[in-house]
């Protein structure tokens, strides 16, 4: 069989690299965890081709929770989960299939499109794919030291340096210091502040005159919540001076470990962007940095003997896991997990599109992977690629697609899909059910995941995680989203610029599907609009709420343009959803 093949390929490109080359073993680690287990038992679920795409990934997202596992039973983390989907594969191929039904030209060309926009997106962004966590910081201090907006005269590099170089855009440059030496310095003079930015290990220190920073995997920004997680292996700190220097004086800096560390020296606040815009150092929120990490360490504490994480609905963690234990990766592990699962949404958008709307024009069946381009800048830009929503996206498609053909299971599968994903799942595939009609499925999904938490609950009990768990539950479902808030005034006001965003994001799409209100674009956009009313008053907007909106904003116009009998309005309306996409991508910001 050639495709068991992929799975020794994964242990040798470890032997090939030595384990250093993190994307080379991820490329082979993520299919092999995340599609190839499934292969047989989607061929077995479905005749569509399209389908089995998506079905393939499903299964193999589920049977990462016992693959994982079982390598941390077994105590051989990694090498035990790809064994175990060796064995997951090779069992499921052996199952007897029926043949697949010939893939419609138009299905195929959606599905293409997807994954060669994915494919070009992943090139075009392989400095944010590729990029560790030790290339990321944030500081008060660097935030503050210019806030008078004037710009400064930084010193020159003295002695004791191996490499200096400029890095950055030419009118706003900072200079990127290798050290030779333990102290080496610079050299004046110097006008107003300057902010000085180590990277090195965790556990090196910076110190200059009576100012002292030591690179810390756990940061204490505010007193009141104590250590953050903020970085592995490696981090970033910095100290920011006032102080000016003289022609020809020095500053002297000593650094506990010059062999295995860098210095970036920024004399403005520009200069913090510019780094930030060439990817040297991207400055992002404090909050952000704890995401980025907690993923990370999330994924690795299952190994290390945590069976369950509290900390959000668990299938995402574990889906995680597995191939960045295998690969021995961080977050550009994580980040090809998310180009992976990137092409199954849009497959799943395809799908969507197949099932409500089969007689799209040709146009529209591009739409998916438009709306996939714009999903991948919503989180790649912002460093979010990391959190669980593509998945979740990918579950309420595959939610919706199902209940076109009335497929019960399937409907209940991608449910679950959903709701081990993100906890307001089961509301938003309930209220897509009864807007297709379908109660009766409803109630059999609810039964469902009402049956799954039991089983959680009852696993909490004996384990006594049911309190945290509850703890979690509760923080992430209101608190952390609405912080007590309850002045209608307050969070009606937010609602405009929430579906300004939207529509900003999503290139007007919304506004092109609601031209006409077939049966399939009051399921898709109906869906939307109602979940959108539980996320439009929440008082932030990252732009990893919008990515459910997008995808079945995307399917609803093509459903609208197929209702049209104008041809003018069916190749219209998805030919200016298009370019709206693209208008999105190359020019609206990310602005959460």
């Amino acid at each position: 069989m050639p495709w068991i093949a992929l799975l020794p390929a994964v242990l040798a490109a470890v032997v090939l690299t030595g384990g250093r080359d993190e994307i080379v073993v991820a490329a082979f680690a993520v299919p092999a965890l995340l599609w190839f287990p499934g292969r047989g038992v989607a061929r077995r679920l479905s005749r569509d081709p399209v389908e089995r795409i998506v079905l393939a990934f499903w299964v193999s997202a589920l049977l990462a929770v016992p693959a994982v596992l079982v390598g941390m039973w077994t105590g051989l983390g990694g090498a035990g989960t790809l064994a175990t989907a060796a064995v997951f594969t090779a069992a499921s191929e052996r199952l007897r299939s029926p043949r697949a039904r010939t893939l419609r030209p138009a299905p195929l060309l959606g599905a293409a499109a997807v994954i060669v926009t994915v494919v070009m997106l992943g090139w075009a962004w392989r400095g944010a794919v590729t990029r560790p966590m030790d290339d990321y910081w944030w500081s008060a201090a660097a935030e503050d030291a210019w806030a008078d907006g004037a710009s400064t005269v930084p010193p020159t590099a003295g002695a004791g340096w191996s490499d200096r170089r400029v890095v950055g855009w030419p009118e706003a440059a900072a200079l990127r210091l290798v050290p030779r030496a333990p102290d080496p310095f610079l050299v004046g003079p110097s006008e107003g502040p300057i902010v000085l930015v180590l990277q090195g290990p965790v556990g090196a220190a910076m110190r200059v005159g009576a100012r002292e920073a030591i690179i810390q995997s756990n940061v204490v920004e505010k007193r009141e919540e104590g250590p953050v997680p903020r970085y592995l292996a490696r981090g970033v700190t910095s100290i920011a001076l006032t102080t000016q220097l003289a022609a020809g004086e020095r500053l002297q800096v000593r650094l506990s470990n010059p062999n295995k560390s860098v210095l970036y020296l920024l004399g403005s606040a520009d200069a913090v962007w510019s780094l930030h815009g060439e990817g040297a150092l991207r400055f992002v929120h404090y909050y952000q940095l704890l995401n980025m990490v907690e993923q990370v360490i999330w994924a690795r504490e299952l190994y290390a003997g945590r069976r369950v994480t509290d900390v959000q609905p668990p299938l995402p963690t574990y889906v995680l896991a597995a191939p960045m234990v295998t690969a021995g990766g961080e977050l550009p592990t994580a980040n090809l997990v998310f180009l992976f699962e990137l092409v199954m949404v849009g497959i799943a958008g395809v799908l969507a599109i197949q099932a409500w709307a089969p007689g799209a024009p040709a146009l529209a069946w591009l739409l998916p992977a438009g709306a996939a381009a714009m999903h991948g800048k919503l989180m790649l830009e912002p460093s979010s690629a990391m959190l669980p929503d593509t998945l979740y996206t990918l579950g309420l498609l595959g939610a919706v697609a199902a209940l076109a053909q009335r497929r019960g299971p399937a409907y209940a599968g991608f449910s679950l899909l959903a709701q081990l994903t993100r906890y307001p799942a089961g509301f938003v595939v309930a209220v897509a059910g009864l807007l297709a009609g379908a109660p009766r499925r409803v109630v059999q999904m609810l039964v469902g995941v009402v049956a799954v938490a039991a089983v959680f609950a009852l696993a909490g009990h004996s384990t006594g995680s049911l309190e945290g768990w509850l703890e979690t539950l509760w923080w992430e479902t209101l608190p952390e989203h609405w912080h007590g808030e309850a002045d209608p005034a307050v969070l009606l006001g937010r609602a405009p610029r929430f579906y300004g965003l939207w529509l900003a994001y999503a290139g007007g799409l919304p506004l092109l599907a609601a031209l006409r209100w077939p049966r399939g674009t009051r399921v898709l956009l109906g869906t939307a609009f109602v979940y959108s009313l539980l996320l439009c008053t929440v008082d932030h907007t990252p732009s990893h709420y919008f990515l459910p909106l997008l995808h079945l904003a995307a399917a609803a116009t093509a459903c609208t343009a197929a209702a049209c009998e104008d041809p003018r309005l069916r190749t219209g309306i998805p030919l200016l959803g298009l370019l709206g996409i693209t208008v999105a991508y190359g020019w609206v910001p990310v602005v959460g």
